[in-house]
């Protein structure tokens, strides 16, 4: 470790401490973000849902669902979850969230409607309507004429 360390201008007894640790900032947020959920005094169903999924799964797992869901309000027995970003869930997964999903909006909720992530279209109206002018406009030249070659 001291090698390791050596051009990082921290000493021997840093780099040989128990309380030396190179930071993962990415895992700290996640952790920061699950805890403010889970401590969270916000009493509406969609925090009791959140705070009920951050409990039951791995924190890993918990803040990529917490971060790329969207929960809709349930209808009748159905309840929906749009996904924002493009992450897989398995049957398990779906399953436990029907569970806290139950356990906060009752037992009545017997479906979860997962509705899966649209890449949006690349192509806008402005390039298509583009296209269909200048398109439009070849068909009105003549071939022969200077324009048309242009």
């Amino acid at each position: 470790m001291t090698k390791a360390s050596a051009n990082e201008l921290r000493n021997t007894d840093q780099a040989n401490s128990d309380n030396f640790r190179f930071d993962n900032v990415e895992k700290f947020n996640k952790e920061k973000y699950l805890a403010q959920i889970e401590t969270s005094t916000n009493l509406s169903k969609e925090s009791q849902l959140k705070h009920k999924i951050a409990g039951s799964f791995e924190a890993a797992m918990a803040y990529q669902i917490l971060t790329s869901c969207s929960f809709a309000p349930a209808v009748r027995t159905r309840f929906f979850v749009k996904l924002l970003k493009n992450i897989a869930l398995t049957e398990c997964d779906k399953s436990k969230i029907l569970q806290s999903v139950q356990d906060v909006y009752g037992y009545e909720i017997q479906e979860l409607q997962v509705t899966p992530f649209e890449q949006p279209t690349t192509v806008s109206q402005k390039q298509i309507n583009e296209e269909e002018y200048l398109l439009n406009l070849s068909k009105q030249l003549n071939s022969n004429s200077t324009w048309y070659k242009v």
